[in-house]
């Protein structure tokens, strides 16, 4: 079945990506018409008058849940010169099993599980970062704001996971609670072992498959880009966030849907691109201990060539320096050297600094005064 798909230019993807002005195009299945094919053009951004009108005059008509512009009679002759002429990129026809068009709402078909898992490109936690700013901005409550941008990004980035994001309920805090409700990837009850050593392990409980921990562990850190600590720890209140969140899994609200065969295979994709990376980061981890062995053995050979040069220095004054034992009456003892001495390097340089200030604190019985 022939299916329409907007594919921007290469040359303009930067700016659309830089505007959030990406176009996608679906196949329009209506109810009662599954036979007939459509455009829908959808703009993260207002467009201008002229598009407006373009639209307008080629069939286009304004879809005010969908959010986007349709036409369920234009061929791709007039919506290539619509877009062409627009100045946007190109517009080309294919052939599309169905199924790959019902992947996800827009048609497309979304990434595999480790991509979509990966929070390298997420914002660090305590810094004020492009996600956080506008809607510190927007001019309603924070954890409103950061629950509405939560919820529709999880729901286009995970679209076989169901989750509750809800703000609020705690006073005037900033409060955002995530639950997964259903999902794909499962969990399994552990039984108790009483002889176990750690104390999770003497009861039942649940673990989490490593899928379902890595789509958790994506929310923890998406939530963590909008959470910063500027509490004081010397102060009254030790602790003071920007955002306080949860991100959890109830027994008795979750349910594992069935995976279909694209699910089990993202699944052992998954767990492939995990063992491989495991063995990566285990092997980077080998090098580093090896580099630090051989830095640390470096360390040591210096050291201990330090220590021979000093034991031979000493060995030298040791054997040069004539020892004699003074009678009594010419010991004299110094304390302290302090208010400026130290400075004199024989005996008679120091007498001559304790004439000059006579003070009580050179001399130490039985020394005799100077």
């Amino acid at each position: 079945m022939p299916s329409l798909q907007i594919r921007v230019a290469p040359s303009v993807r930067v700016e659309a990506d830089r505007l959030n002005g990406v176009l996608r195009t679906a196949q329009n299945l209506r109810k009662g018409a599954k036979n007939a094919n459509g455009t829908e053009i959808y703009f993260s951004c207002k467009p201008s008058e002229s598009v407006q009108d373009a639209l307008k005059g080629a069939g286009f008509r304004w879809h005010g849940v969908k959010k986007c512009w349709y036409s369920g009679r234009v061929d791709a002759q007039t919506a290539e010169k619509l877009i062409e002429g627009a100045g946007i990129g190109e517009i080309k026809t294919n052939e599309a099993p169905e199924e790959e068009t019902k992947t996800t709402k827009n048609g497309t078909k979304p990434e595999s599980l480790w991509n979509r898992c990966s929070v390298a490109d997420l914002p660090a936690y305590g810094t004020d970062n492009d996600l956080k700013k506008p809607l510190m901005q927007a001019g309603k409550s924070y954890d409103k704001a950061v629950a509405e941008f939560v919820r529709k990004h999880l729901r286009r980035r995970f679209p076989e996971c169901v989750f509750s994001v809800r703000s609020g309920g705690a006073g005037y805090l900033d409060a955002v609670r995530v639950s997964l409700k259903s999902c794909p990837y499962g969990r399994k009850l552990v039984k108790g072992d009483p002889e176990a050593q750690r104390d999770r392990d003497r009861w039942d409980h649940w673990e989490n498959s490593a899928e379902l921990d890595a789509v958790l562990n994506y929310c923890q850190k998406l939530l963590e880009a909008f959470d910063a600590d500027d509490g004081d720890y010397y102060a009254d209140y030790g602790a003071h966030h920007d955002l306080y969140f949860t991100v959890e899994v109830y027994s008795s609200d979750f349910t594992q849907t069935a995976a279909t065969a694209e699910i089990l295979a993202d699944i052992e994709d998954f767990r492939k691109c995990k063992a491989e990376a495991e063995a990566r980061e285990e092997k980077e981890q080998r090098e580093r201990w090896k580099k630090e062995k051989e830095e640390r053995q470096e360390r040591e050979k210096m050291a201990q060539i330090a220590e021979k040069k000093q034991r031979r220095e000493c060995a030298e004054v040791e054997q040069a320096a004539i020892v004699e034992d003074l009678p009594e009456e010419k010991q004299i003892a110094f304390c302290g050297m302090v208010g400026g001495y130290g400075k004199e390097s024989t005996i008679e340089e120091a007498k001559q600094s304790a004439k000059r200030t006579r003070s009580c604190r050179i001399l130490l019985f039985p020394a005799v005064l100077l």
